[in-house]
């Protein structure tokens, strides 16, 4: 009797699935054999992958929206970067137009002076007064750390700070200065205008020998 019952119980076990996959298996073959079970299980995954789209397009406008803001961003710091370089450009514009009528200012005292000299009477030595305003133009401008390029004659040229204009027999050696035509001007860094010299090509008169030069005396005497 026991044998019986336990051998009944084993035919009911073997008619029920194993396993969860038998399970699950069985399940789909049921919903094929199932139209409406199958429209059913269709539908819940189209609802799913809506769902799942829409958080798509909602995240995409959010990068847009933001893609756009930094677009923004970006074009207003870009104009203020723009707008700051013309404010810089016109305060360095406004710097120098009142430096230049600083340096300017300057030289009213020494045209005054100038004016001053040429109003005397045809017949005074206005010299002096020339010479002195010329001392205070030099002390202005050595005041702006401009110093005047004077070389004296004899001296070598020197091709940055001298231009040789022209060449003539004079006193001094050949190839040295003879005489200064105008004067340049430089600062410690650079020459603004080099000076313009007339250069020596030696003397041509004859050189006398001693001889000739003791009879030269004698006659003399």
């Amino acid at each position: 009797m026991t044998d019986d019952i336990g051998s009944e119980a084993s035919n009911l076990d073997d008619e029920e699935p194993s396993t969860e996959t038998e399970r699950e298996r069985s399940g789909a073959e049921a919903k094929k054999d199932d139209p409406e079970l199958l429209i059913e299980e269709l539908t819940a995954r189209l609802e799913s992958r809506g769902k799942r789209i829409k958080v798509l397009e909602r995240d995409l406008a959010k990068a847009a929206r933001k893609i756009k803001e930094l677009e923004n961003d970006i074009e207003q710091k870009a104009e203020t970067i723009e707008e700051k370089e013309k404010e810089m450009e016109r305060a360095k514009k406004e710097t120098k137009r009142e430096t230049a009528q600083d340096v300017v200012q300057m030289f009213f005292e020494v045209r005054d002076n100038l004016v001053r000299a040429l109003d005397q009477d045809e017949g005074a030595n206005i010299r002096p007064g020339v010479d002195a305003t010329l001392t205070q133009f030099d002390d202005l401008l050595t005041s702006q750390g401009i110093n005047i390029i004077n070389p004296t004659p004899g001296e070598d040229v020197v091709p940055t700070h001298h231009e040789v204009i022209d060449t003539v027999e004079g006193e001094q050696p050949d190839g040295r200065i003879e005489k200064v035509f105008r004067h340049g001007y430089a600062t410690d860094k650079r020459v603004i205008r080099p000076a313009q010299v007339i250069v020596s090509e030696g003397s041509n008169e004859p050189v006398q020998a001693e001889g000739d030069i003791a009879s030269t005396e004698e006659t003399d005497g």
